[in-house]
């Protein structure tokens, strides 16, 4: 006779977790509720909300950033631009297009972080990845938030 316990599966365990969390959160806005406090109630979805959709972690990726990357992210928003290291040196990288070229807007080690954060993506060829950058989708959604978090108005 085989008494092994029963396999659960990752999604089963998922599903449970999913599930602990609503009912826990359901018991601190009833508990809100019941302070007759519906202003934090108010402020617990929306911050529920925001981290759902990923708000959250865009502003935090954000304030993580240096300001030499919140520049080259700033910059390469500025119309339809892309970085290129420049051809005498394999440190610095300049960025082009339109509105105006920018010399020298960051070093390798800021595109490099960029990059492992997925802001930026390699765009130089397969023998020469890093020779170009440009932003990612998902750079665009963390300077929407983490930028007008900051800057509010």
């Amino acid at each position: 006779m085989d008494r092994r316990r029963p396999t659960v599966t990752e999604e089963e365990v998922l599903h449970r977790l999913e599930a602990e969390s609503r009912q826990q959160t359901e018991r601190v806005r009833a508990m809100l509720h019941e302070e007759g406090r519906p202003d934090l109630v108010e402020d617990l979805d929306r911050q529920l909300r925001e981290s759902r959709l990923g708000i959250t972690g865009a502003r935090a990726t954000w304030d993580a950033l240096s300001e030499p990357q919140r520049k080259v992210l700033l910059t390469l928003l500025e119309g339809n631009r892309r970085l290129v290291r420049q051809n005498h040196s394999q440190h610095w990288y300049d960025v082009i297009g339109e509105p105006e070229a920018v010399a020298r807007v960051a070093g390798r080690p800021t595109i490099r972080n960029l990059i492992a954060r997925e802001l930026l993506a390699p765009d130089g060829g397969a023998f020469d990845p890093e020779a170009a950058a440009v932003l990612t989708e998902r750079a665009r959604f963390v300077v929407q938030h983490g930028h007008q978090n900051n800057n509010p108005g």
